[in-house]
């Protein structure tokens, strides 16, 4: 980040003009100009064939002329200047078709793919690269015409970055998708994004949706848990958006996996916490959750992050005074942003009995390291029964909104 914003002013066809020239085109140009980049290459190269001067423009004629030779227009116009790297080449044609079209560069042609009359390069325009297009067109009579335009691309400009997790590796069916921006995302530019991310997996259409949870952060949910032992496959179609004054340059693909079904309760209420896989039970641990003053709050959590050893600090959540603490947990995992955790706590004597934690699920060292063993990151822990309720921003609570909510427009 740092350089300076890309110059604009390319210039722009006038309007009516281009509408006429593009529906004169695509009645004419067929799938000849949608052929593959080889095979475009091969035309370009047979049609090219004869021997002419550079000054001369009419290479075969094959019958007596009664028609004018086609005329071409380009997009971008000859000698446009500061294209922006996502612009795509347009060619039309009036008074016949175009038999042959291919975009190069310096270092020679470049790949992309024609739709109808307009090519896309397969990668963004480099920034300060000069390009060439040369179409080879026909009239009715058979007269073929040469027709060429260059154009050059923005000198520089901030790229923008993002950063897709889970980053491979196993997850817990609760885990949302998680896109990050090396910047704040303006509003007039998420539909766009959220419209080149793709979610896809090895159990078919999973129903899911997007959601921006921060202006540089987009989350995608399930409508329910993940189906166990899935494989999801993110990709993030962004090379050469807009995103304000810089651009993507690049697409992004990640993979990872969903782990067995299992998720965790913990009840404060009757001091319990169970581990569940396939919707059984398979082990029951005495806690104690937060006290009167500093209630757990209750809502579904995700394990977010797991640490061998954590130190503790009450000054991060805001205790003070006699009440304050700091010192090194074992087998800690977060819950909450806030500093919710799961831990072992052997100074506790009351576990199974009654409430006196800050606020964290405590429980013995035994059970806390089975936890330990037994979680994935993005596992669902559904605390009940305390007198507070978690918010779905307060680290990873997706779930804490209704399905109805989650689609709704979002309030970042």
């Amino acid at each position: 980040m740092g350089s300076r914003p890309g110059r604009r002013g390319a210039p722009r066809w006038p309007l009516i003009g281009l509408l006429a020239l593009l529906l004169s085109a695509c009645s004419s140009v067929g799938a000849q100009v949608s052929a593959p980049n080889e095979e475009a290459a091969r035309s370009v190269r047979a049609a090219l064939a004869p021997t002419v001067a550079e000054s001369t423009t009419t290479l075969a004629p094959t019958t007596t002329t009664t028609h004018p030779p086609a005329s071409t227009a380009f997009w971008p116009v000859d000698g446009s200047v500061d294209v922006p790297p996502n612009e795509p080449v347009a060619v039309a044609v009036e008074g016949g078709r175009a038999i042959a079209m291919q975009v190069t560069s310096p270092a020679g042609p470049v790949p992309g793919r024609f739709e109808g009359t307009r090519f896309y390069p397969d990668e963004p325009w480099e920034f300060g690269g000069t390009y060439s297009v040369s179409v080879v067109t026909e009239n009715p009579d058979g007269e073929r015409q040469r027709a060429s335009a260059r154009f050059s691309t923005i000198a520089d400009a901030p790229t923008s970055d993002i950063w897709i997790y889970p980053d491979g590796g196993t997850v817990g069916i609760g885990m949302p998708v998680i896109v990050w921006f090396d910047e704040a995302v303006p509003a007039e530019h998420r539909a766009a994004i959220v419209e080149h991310l793709h979610v896809t997996t090895s159990a078919g259409a999973v129903e899911g949706a997007w959601r921006w949870t921060a202006d540089d952060t987009l989350h995608w949910r399930p409508r329910e848990f993940w189906p166990a032992h899935t494989q999801v496959t993110v990709e993030a179609d962004l090379a050469g958006l807009p995103l304000g004054d810089s651009w993507f340059m690049q697409s992004w693909t990640q993979t990872f996996s969903i782990g067995q079904h299992q998720r965790i309760t913990v009840d404060a209420a009757s001091h319990q916490m169970v581990a569940y896989v396939d919707g059984q039970a398979v082990h029951t641990m005495a806690i104690s959750t937060g006290s009167d003053q500093y209630p757990t709050a209750s809502g579904i959590d995700l394990i977010m992050e797991k640490h061998t050893t954590f130190e503790m600090d009450s000054s991060s959540v805001g205790i003070f005074g006699a009440e304050a603490y700091r010192l090194v947990v074992d087998d800690a995992q977060r819950l909450t942003n806030s500093g919710t955790f799961i831990h072992a706590a052997p100074w506790n004597g009351l576990l199974g009995e009654a409430n006196t934690s800050h606020g964290c699920v405590n429980a013995s060292s035994y059970d806390a390291a089975w936890m330990m063993d037994f979680t994935q990151i993005g596992d669902p822990v559904e605390v009940v029964n305390t007198p507070e309720r978690v918010s779905h921003t307060n680290g990873w609570g997706d779930w804490n909104l209704t399905w109805e909510e989650w689609i709704a427009p979002s309030d970042v």
